[in-house]
């Protein structure tokens, strides 16, 4: 009888984790994770809540000039997040 070759788990680990729900939870909260990190941070502090809901991303900022700026790059934003995931996880960002 043949042995086979191993095989390294975190393979395994890695496709149980993103199929199904129990994947699309863990984007989420990995595109949260990388809008606080956005600006080296800066943009993180200005941010008061941020949540999904849907495919959309909702933030409240504390910074009236920082909102309008950050209106102007949306697409961009929602690209470069869904970029660092690795997957399509919003399709919009609402700025309250």
């Amino acid at each position: 009888m043949k042995a086979k070759d191993p095989e390294l788990l975190g393979g395994y680990i890695e496709d149980f984790l993103h199929q199904g729900e129990l994947g699309k939870r863990i984007a989420e909260q990995q595109v949260l994770e990388e809008w606080r990190k956005l600006g080296g941070g800066n943009i993180g502090r200005y941010t008061n809540n941020v949540y999904l809901s849907g495919r959309k991303l909702f933030v409240k900022l504390t910074s009236p000039l920082l909102k309008n700026d950050l209106m102007m790059s949306r697409s961009t934003l929602v690209e470069r997040l869904n970029g660092k995931v690795g997957t399509s996880v919003i399709d919009d960002i609402v700025f309250l």
